[in-house]
């Protein structure tokens, strides 16, 4: 038991005139934690199961009780896991067998644990990487571990520090966003939240890593991309990664793997986690700029600034929020936004894209008839983790994205655009701070447009009526038109001085470098703390970075594989497949999913990339 003595000394009060000196002595005993060691064991590739060792040492509770989660973060789904998790047996210290029972749908009890140390043992039987990005798989030369779906947890204890021990292959390398502990293929989580937010990829894989704005990258392959394949996927993560740390200023991570299975498997796209993505691409895929922006914008939208609900997670039930458009469609309008910053598509590809998102919605009469917040809210009823009543989020969240983008441009006379709306809501409720409540962002919004936009947010995000396009376009000086049928976004003919300057400053190319190099302003208007002070919080001076040996990287998220191909073209969603003849399916998924979100920021001691600008990390380097 870890016992803290905090001492205030609260020292010449005023009262009535009297100076007092008060000692105030706060005595804070933390919770009781036993020691949590976990052990993976991959066996050979004909058992396709892991097993799976849970240490207890010195358990101060009885009876132990192991819970294995019933969603997947950022996947809005229930699983069933549970069908997986089998041949369970707990023994003490001295190999005494335990009795354990199954206590609930998904959870399983030792009532006499061994006070000493109690080891709980258990198989999980794996499905194939057709669904990696949620379930683990077991192949030859390599295997992947989804956290959710192998790693119960003990009620009650979420919070305790977790060491992960790896048994494989002495040839196999191990990637991870997990930190690596003095021991070989040993890795330490802080909690169990971040224990089964870092995927873990083990087997023989190519990779490579890169720097951007002094944040280091790293990229892992598993699959059989040829040579050409992997440089031009780590050119565009380069430009993806450099673009969108310019655009967020700060990165909420120490380091970030993108972690891509070029499978060829019917399920394509991402999954998020606080410090990587999981990528599944086809390995001839042309592009992954678009999904890897996507996943990549997620560490800060939904990881590091989320939906109060959404963390600390309860991994027993689902997790409800209205805003789920603004985490997953206002996330696909940067996807876009970053790939023109970057360069990667021009200005006429950019609205094209656009166009098509619009064009989408447009022929969807679902859209008069549930509302981005209802759709949201209730997507856990759909089981399809994209949308409900036949509203898919990812598209009207986005097309509300820009809409919402262009409106504050317009009345602010092109001062305040949602980039500012995303370093607000990152300053103001990033991790470790609460998540926004239900209406944080709209309050937000709001305190950066200089007045009450509560009218027109409702318009776009709690009711169903028709969106008000060309009202928006018209102060943009844009104009959305149909040509055969096909709507296209274009500048009009004559746009006012103040549209061509809205206009020129939203479809810019790569931003500025120097950007990251200028204080923010928005923190001292609108009364927000600036980052010197929330570095001279921490109590502790940074750690400067330490390069990890090779085989060791991060985490995943979570998004769609549409990219940049010309020609029109359905790329699959989340949930989606499409047959060589271009069918579009929606996968009826036989399985339950889980949603899953955390990001760490500064906790004790400030990480180099967590609350520290990033140009004092270039200087480190």
């Amino acid at each position: 038991m870890l016992s803290l003595v905090m001492q205030r000394r609260v020292e010449h009060v005023k009262r009535g005139g009297a100076t007092l000196l008060i000692t105030l002595t706060l005595l804070t005993l933390a919770l009781s934690q036993p020691r949590l060691e976990y052990t993976l064991t991959i066996p050979p590739i004909e058992a396709q199961r892991f097993q799976i060792a849970i240490r207890v040492s010195h358990p101060e509770s009885k009876p132990l009780r192991f819970v294995v989660p019933a969603w997947c973060p950022g996947w809005y789904l229930l699983m069933d896991y549970e069908q997986d998790i089998i041949n369970l047996q707990a023994r003490g210290k001295r190999g005494q067998p335990l009795a354990i029972r199954q206590t609930g749908k998904r959870e399983w009890t030792i009532t006499e644990p061994d006070p000493e140390e109690t080891v709980l043992e258990y198989e999980v039987r794996l499905r194939g990487k057709a669904y990696s990005l949620f379930y683990s798989y077991l192949e030859e030369g390599e295997a992947f571990v989804n956290g959710p779906s192998c790693f119960l947890y003990l009620d009650g204890h979420t919070q305790a520090p977790i060491t992960l021990s790896v048994n494989a292959r002495p040839e196999w390398k191990i990637a991870t966003g997990l930190t690596p502990a003095n021991q070989p293929n040993v890795f330490t989580a802080s909690d169990y939240d971040e224990l089964i937010d870092c995927p873990i990829q083990i087997g023989n894989f190519w990779q490579t890593a890169f720097t951007a704005h002094g944040v280091q990258f790293e990229v892992v392959i598993a699959g059989s991309p040829d040579a050409r394949t992997r440089d031009r996927w780590v050119d565009e993560l380069k430009k993806v990664a450099t673009t969108t740390l310019a655009l967020m200023r700060r990165a909420p991570f120490r380091r970030y793997l993108f972690l891509i299975h070029a499978h060829n498997i019917p399920f394509m796209g991402g999954l998020e986690h606080r410090n990587s993505t999981v990528l599944n691409v086809g390995a001839s895929s042309p592009s992954i700029a678009e999904l890897a922006a996507h996943e990549l914008f997620h560490a800060w939208n939904v990881k590091h600034f989320r939906p109060a609900v959404l963390g600390p997670f309860d991994y027993t039930r689902e997790a409800r929020t209205k805003n789920l458009w603004f985490a997953e469609g206002v996330t696909q309008y940067y996807a876009y936004l970053i790939l023109r910053r970057a360069g990667l598509v021009d200005e006429e590809g950019f609205l094209r894209r656009l166009a098509a998102e619009i064009e989408q919605l447009q022929r969807n009469p679902n859209r008069l008839k549930v509302s981005l917040a209802e759709c949201s809210e209730r997507v856990w009823e759909a089981r399809n983790s994209m949308g409900y009543g036949g509203v898919n989020y990812y598209n009207k969240g986005c097309v509300v994205g820009l809409l919402l983008d262009l409106k504050l441009r317009a009345i602010t006379g092109n001062r305040r655009s949602l980039d500012d709306l995303m370093r607000l809501l990152m300053e103001r409720y990033g991790y470790p701070k609460l998540g926004y409540p239900e209406d944080g962002i709209l309050k937000a919004y709001s305190e950066l447009a200089g007045q009450d936009m509560s009218a027109f947010y409702a318009r776009l995000v709690e009711s169903a009526e028709e969106l008000p396009y060309q009202e928006v376009f018209a102060e943009a000086g844009l104009e959305l038109t149909q040509e055969q049928g096909r709507y296209r976004l274009h500048r009009t003919a004559n746009p006012t001085p103040a549209q061509q300057q809205l206009l020129n400053s939203w479809l810019a190319s790569l931003p500025s470098a120097g950007a990251l190099n200028r204080p923010t302003r928005l923190a001292a208007r609108l009364s927000l703390q600036p980052e010197h002070e929330q570095q001279a919080q921490c109590k502790q001076p940074a750690r400067p970075q330490r390069n990890r040996e090779a085989g060791q990287a991060r985490q995943v998220g979570i998004g769609r594989d549409r990219g940049g191909q010309r020609q029109r073209h359905h790329h699959p969603r989340k949930g989606e497949r499409i047959e060589p003849g271009g069918k579009r399916h929606l996968l009826t998924l036989c399985f339950r999913r889980v949603e899953i979100r955390t990001e760490r920021g500064c906790q004790r001691t400030c990480q180099p990339a967590c609350c520290r600008p990033l140009r004092e990390q270039r200087a480190q380097q």
